[in-house]
């Protein structure tokens, strides 16, 4: 027995597709490596200030990359 299946076409989204794709940032992901005592002083760090490391390392190279 087959069963059939209707598919509808929606309608053209095309030009918001476009800008939607157009107007977001989205994210890359990075893997580096650090020495032990660098991770670690990392680690005390978020946990004194109550932030990700990722949120840390974002903020240390918006401010580097921007100067």
């Amino acid at each position: 027995m087959s069963k059939k299946v209707t598919i509808k076409h929606p309608k053209s989204r095309s030009s918001n597709a476009d800008a939607w794709v157009n107007t977001r940032e989205g994210n890359k992901r990075l893997t580096i490596d650090l020495p032990i005592a660098l991770h670690t002083k990392l680690k005390v760090f978020s946990a004194k200030t109550s932030k990700t490391m990722g949120e840390i390392i974002k903020e240390l190279l918006e401010k580097k990359l921007n100067d």
